[in-house]
């Protein structure tokens, strides 16, 4: 019998803090390109990483984080280029680095001649000595009258100075702006921008160009939730050119899966009560934004302050729902996943992966709730399903 425990401790070993026992940090680098000179590339890699993925260790008054990126370009397997970055992160106490955030780094910013290179990124924990690898291909445009005419476009949330790297934002924002240099040299060069889903066209408006830049907001107040295509179209009287990135509008502001609207009530409804979640169906979707602010706000157990605890900690319940327990479905819809979302961590769990007379299962104690759950894989498929629940645990 192997037991696993799940403990708040507030300190490891005195000084060291992590969560899920030194994991491999997991970020995310995201390439926009830039002309960088005749026949050449300025490829900015926007580096960010979630808060809790690293570990924060006791330093004088502070919790510091350090993080290590290091990136190298290779062109037919030989070494052209290699830059590294050093960043340390600091909050003032230990409940600040239990908050999920998004860290941002400074861009790493490397000029190549156009062709095709393989990148290689490695981010490393400087407190876990756990380190995480990017590696991709990619084939760096060439800039000009007859190649790309313009750079990235890059997507911004109202006033953000950085860019967007995954172009999701919350259906409640005002608007976002968006930002593009032009690289043809023609005079009389007219721009347009349109945004459409499956439906169709939603938005389709001329752009001014200044100083060889393109740049405007876009109003959301009017849009539905779901998937768009943000297309920037350029016409210098011959011919048009085209470029186009994916726009997301989610309902929720930090919601980081795509999920339809019954989807969400569906995941909603794990903690939601009948009468919220049948307001929120039969809304339209401009209500449905102030009946999800509502709903949130009326769990808000410091409603004074810019943070609502109750919808960090359902979010991140969510995520590791989907990162621990995804197989057939999503791991948020598993039940485990529901278990874990509605109780959050058990205290302790009794796991039987391998015994000779029973197929995998699980038990999961809630001793404060006074609660055990039975999960049982019976298929051996990996997902475990409830196959009991116990009150009133002695």
């Amino acid at each position: 019998m192997k037991k696993l425990f799940v403990l708040n401790i507030l300190a490891i070993f005195s000084f060291l803090y992590a969560k899920d026992n030194y994991k491999i940090p997991k970020f995310s680098a995201v390439p926009f390109f830039f002309i960088g000179g005749m026949d050449s590339c300025r490829v900015e890699f926007n580096i960010s990483l979630k808060s809790t993925e690293l570990v924060f260790i006791r330093s004088g008054l502070n919790f510091t984080g350090s993080f290590e990126i290091s990136l190298y370009a290779f062109r037919e397997n030989k070494l052209v280029s290699s830059h590294t970055l050093d960043t340390t992160i600091n909050f003032s106490t230990y409940e600040e680095t239990t908050l999920e955030r998004r860290i941002r780094f400074k861009p790493i910013s490397i000029v190549l001649p156009s062709s095709t290179y393989r990148f290689l990124i490695k981010a490393l924990d400087k407190n876990s000595k756990k380190e995480a690898i990017f590696d991709t291909t990619i084939a760096i445009p060439r800039f000009g009258e007859d190649e790309e005419w313009t750079s990235s476009i890059l997507l911004f949330e109202e006033n953000d100075s950085l860019p967007s790297l995954n172009n999701m934002f919350a259906i409640s924002t005002n608007n976002i702006r968006f930002y593009a240099e032009l690289y043809n040299p023609k005079k009389g060069i007219k721009a347009a921008i349109k945004l459409y889903n499956a439906s169709g066209a939603r938005i389709m408006k001329p752009v001014d160009i200044h100083e060889g830049t393109l740049s405007g907001k876009i109003e959301l107040q009017t849009l539905s939730p779901g998937t768009y295509k943000f297309q920037l179209i350029l016409d210098d009287g011959t011919k048009k050119f085209k470029k186009e990135v994916p726009l997301y509008l989610s309902l929720e502001s930090n919601m980081f899966i795509e999920m339809d609207f019954n989807s969400l009530l569906e995941l909603l409804s794990y903690v939601g009560t009948n009468e919220e979640l049948d307001s929120l169906k039969q809304a339209c979707d401009s209500l449905r934004v102030k009946l999800l602010g509502s709903f949130w706000s009326k769990r808000d157990p410091t409603p004074n302050t810019p943070v609502n605890e109750a919808k960090e900690e359902f979010f991140e319940r969510v995520r590791y729902a989907n990162e621990h327990f995804s197989g057939l479905r999503d791991g948020w819809r598993t039940d485990r996943g529901r278990i874990y979302i509605t109780y959050g961590p058990p205290d302790e769990i009794d796991s039987h992966p391998f015994d000779i007379n029973s197929p995998p299962y699980e038990i999961w104690y809630y001793y404060t709730q006074r609660l055990k759950f039975i999960f049982v894989d019976r298929n051996n498929n990996g997902e475990y399903e409830l196959y009991n629940t116990y009150n009133n645990l002695r």
